[in-house]
């Protein structure tokens, strides 16, 4: 603040003397070009105003990027900002919208939207090798409202464009479009989970959501209360979500709702969001206080009985997380 005070006031004065040039623009956003980062990321996080990434290893490991690293015997810590990747996704005139990165499951390769391209970019953080998701963000792709997704097996990445969906193959940097989808809800190595409509979880309604081969050929549809979305499985097979205390499974080939089990993370009653599938019988949950709201932790839960443990060495996330080599 002192700072910027001081430069103001030396603004005021050199113009006060009639020498003042024009105002210094400031300096345009660059791409983020690090180096190897050998540690696989654990989770990404909001912090103060850009996505950064944290990895965890037994030993230190090799990670070029600029960053904050930490540790002794008991284990080493990484802190990296992805310095163009700001929280906010500018669309048209002054709206704007919070996405969060994708990760892969091996902590290995990263989506999000880049401020200095205005588009979504993917890279391998072992390699350094990038492709571009989309072409620039601008008023032809309005109502963006979900985040990139990456295929289990890190080769396959999407995103919402408009009314369209981008799927890009990292091997190859091909992107095909599949036009007429303005969600995208869950992506796996053999299909894509979709709906033609701008699902808002604030207003319930129903929802098609829709079951797509990778060519854009329906699988299968079914109708889904948009209150009740939740995160897809690793195969595509199913969605999980919750409802109080409660784990919802929905089969996405018939929309039947196949299990409801009570949620047993603790001793004490929880309240609980599904955040992202760790394997084909565990998802990760966001567990608070049912009266109060308050954060009580993540944890890992059977989708048969609702037991689990805690997740150690993820925070709190108010603004949101992305998650990628949690096992």
């Amino acid at each position: 603040m002192k700072l910027t005070m001081a430069a103001g006031l030396l603004a005021v004065l050199v113009a006060g003397c009639g020498a003042a040039g024009p105002a210094a623009r400031p300096a345009a956003p660059q791409p983020w070009t690090p180096g190897t980062i050998e540690a696989p990321i654990r989770y990404a996080e909001l912090d103060n105003g850009r996505w950064t990434l944290s990895a965890f290893t037994a030993k230190q490991a090799k990670v070029d990027a600029t960053g904050n690293a930490s540790g002794d015997e008991r284990g080493w810590r990484y802190d990296l900002p992805v310095t163009d990747a700001g929280g906010w996704v500018p669309l048209t005139g002054t709206a704007q919208v919070r996405l969060s990165p994708a990760l892969s499951a091996d902590g290995h390769r990263l989506a999000y939207y880049s401020t200095a391209q205005r588009r979504f970019v993917a890279r391998d953080l072992r390699t350094g090798v990038t492709r571009t998701l989309s072409p620039v963000v601008d008023a032809t792709a309005r109502d963006i409202s979900d985040p990139p997704r990456v295929s289990p097996g890190g080769e396959l990445f999407a995103v919402p464009y408009g009314n369209e969906i981008l799927l890009t193959d990292f091997r190859t940097g091909r992107t095909r479009s599949l036009p007429g989808f303005r969600s995208l809800l869950g992506l796996t190595d053999t299909s894509i989970i979709a709906s033609p409509e701008a699902i808002d979880d604030d207003e319930p309604a129903n929802a098609a959501v829709i079951t797509l081969s990778l060519s854009g050929q329906e699988r299968s549809r079914v109708t889904v209360d948009a209150a009740h979305l939740g995160a897809i499985s690793p195969d595509g097979r199913h969605m999980a979500s919750t409802s109080g205390d409660r784990l919802r499974l929905t089969t996405l080939a018939t929309g039947d709702q196949t299990a409801e089990v009570r949620l047993r993370p603790l001793a004490e009653p929880v309240a609980a969001t599904v955040e992202h599938w760790l394997s084909p019988t565990k998802v990760l949950v966001n567990a608070t206080t049912p009266d109060t709201d308050e954060f009580v932790g993540h944890f890992a839960l059977d989708i048969a009985t609702g037991k689990g443990e805690r997740v150690k060495n993820l925070p709190q996330d108010d603004d949101g997380l992305a998650f990628g080599a949690l096992g």
